[in-house]
């Protein structure tokens, strides 16, 4: 069953019947929306053709006048050589290299400001409120700057293009003045306090040698010799002390120990609670040894001489800490070859006692010489102080010298200071002269286009709301 047999059943006859008893009424009602649209769509177009009408009737023509400056970005530079000083040097760079400001939005901020519309106006004997504003555009990538200026004349908007450049010029003249002014303020006073810091170490030198007593040659002479005569004993003590050394290191190569452990050895060797203490850990040692061939390691006849060899080593290991005053390892002692009271050993002690007797003596010419050293700091010292006067004398001359080159310097800055004014307010190029307009700017025949579009548009809006209502509510079929 499709929607035609649907719609053909007794039950909804009547349904379809319905609305063709409203028909015309439906059909009135569309021609009336047909109607609403179109006296829309007159009224809209006769509003805007009669306003852009109006607007070119009324408004008087409006000139414009054009002209163009350049703001080079050259680099100059300047040395000066000041004899005897130094060399003197002044750099302008180029207004363009910093990517943070740009000379042409500061010439453009300069036109547009009041104070350059007023003396433009003046120029002309305008009010500065009907002088207007320029228009200022910046040309990219480029250093020109273009400037339009409005009037209701050829003539007036040549007129005020001129005095406008004029005034701009003679701005930018007064800025440039400023500036001057300000650097050779500044510059001044830091020329005055670079002369009042030389005058004051003038009076110093002056001051120093009236007042200062130098010691005379003879006394520092004798202060000299003296210290040489230190350093003269000094090295006679150093090649004793060396000769020394030399029988200290052939006694410890003989006995194969430092002196350092023969000391130790010495010490360890005169004391008899050590030397039962080794003697104890000796034999453990010989008895755990055998022992260790006979049994295995777990019998107990070696576990027990196990435990009393490292009781005896520790004993070893602990008078010996307490002795010498830190702890020394069992491999350490058998380095020593410490021997008990027999002919050996006391040959030994003997030799001990040799090598710590040198290093006694060799420990007091170090003593000499350290006393030989201080005594030789203590003569330069002095001699030291003798000659100071004459060290700050040299000084305050070389800070005399510094001043002096310091106020030249400051003087050739201030004689090149005019040359850095071109970094803020660089010269400007008048490229093209304010020119005289041929043809009106405003009203401009691009309005009459315009208005073409807005009618189009307008009609086009309301043609495709009354379809689209067609569209949603179509006229029924006649009865």
């Amino acid at each position: 069953m499709n929607i035609f047999s649907t719609l053909l059943k007794p039950q909804n006859i009547h349904s379809l019947a319905i609305p063709q008893k409203n028909s015309n009424l439906t059909l009135d009602r569309n021609q009336h929306k047909w109607l609403i649209y179109v006296i829309f769509g007159l009224i809209g177009n006769v509003g805007i053709w009669s306003a852009a009408i109006f607007y070119t009737k009324q408004v008087a023509p409006s000139y414009q006048s054009e002209w163009t400056i350049s703001i080079p970005g050259s680099k100059l530079s300047a040395n000066v050589n000041l004899p005897g000083i130094g060399q003197a040097t002044s750099n302008v760079e180029s207004p363009y290299n910093s990517s943070a400001s740009d000379p042409r939005e500061n010439y453009k901020f300069i036109a547009r400001t009041d104070e350059v519309i007023e003396i433009a106006a003046r120029q002309i004997n305008l009010p500065p409120k009907q002088f207007g504003k320029p228009r200022v555009e910046i040309l990219l990538n480029t250093t020109l700057i273009e400037f339009k200026m409005e009037s209701d004349s050829p003539e007036s908007a040549q007129k005020k293009a001129i005095a406008l450049q004029n005034a701009l010029e003679l701005r930018v003249q007064e800025l440039r003045q400023q500036e001057i002014d300000q650097q050779k303020s500044n510059l001044s006073s830091t020329l005055n306090f670079a002369e009042h810091k030389l005058h004051l170490a003038q009076e110093r030198v002056s001051d120093y040698k009236r007042e200062s007593k130098l010691l005379e040659n003879d006394q520092l002479r004798e202060v000299s010799v003296n210290l040489e005569h230190l350093r003269r004993l000094r090295s006679e003590k150093m090649a004793e002390l060396e000769q020394m050394q030399g029988r200290l290191q052939q006694l410890s190569l003989d006995m194969g120990i430092s002196v350092e452990e023969a000391r130790d050895a010495f010490i360890l060797q005169s004391d008899p609670i050590f030397q039962q203490y080794l003697i104890a850990y000796s034999q453990a040692s010989t008895d755990r040894l055998q022992l260790s061939v006979q049994f295995r390691p777990d019998h107990p006849a070696v576990i027990a001489k196990t435990e009393e060899w490292e009781a005896t080593q520790s004993a070893v290991l602990q008078r010996s800490e307490f002795l010498l005053g830190r702890p020394v390892q069992v491999g350490k002692l058998e380095q020593l070859n410490i021997q008990g009271s027999n002919s050996d050993g006391s040959e030994r002690s003997k030799l001990l006692q040799e090598l710590i007797f040198l290093q006694s003596q060799h420990q007091g010419l170090e003593a000499q010489v350290k006393e030989m050293d201080q005594q030789i700091i203590e003569s330069q010292t002095r001699l030291s102080m003798l000659s100071v006067e004459k060290t700050q004398l040299d000084n305050i001359q070389r800070d005399v010298q510094i001043a002096e080159a310091v106020f030249s310097s400051m003087l050739t800055r201030l004689d090149l200071s005019q040359s850095n004014i071109s970094a803020s307010y660089p010269p400007m190029l008048l490229l093209t002269e304010p020119n005289l307009p041929s043809k009106p700017t405003a009203p401009q025949k691009l309005l009459l286009l315009a208005t073409a579009m807005g009618s189009i548009f307008l009609t086009s809006g309301l043609f495709g709301l009354w379809y689209r209502d067609r569209r949603i509510h179509p006229n029924p079929p006649s009865s």
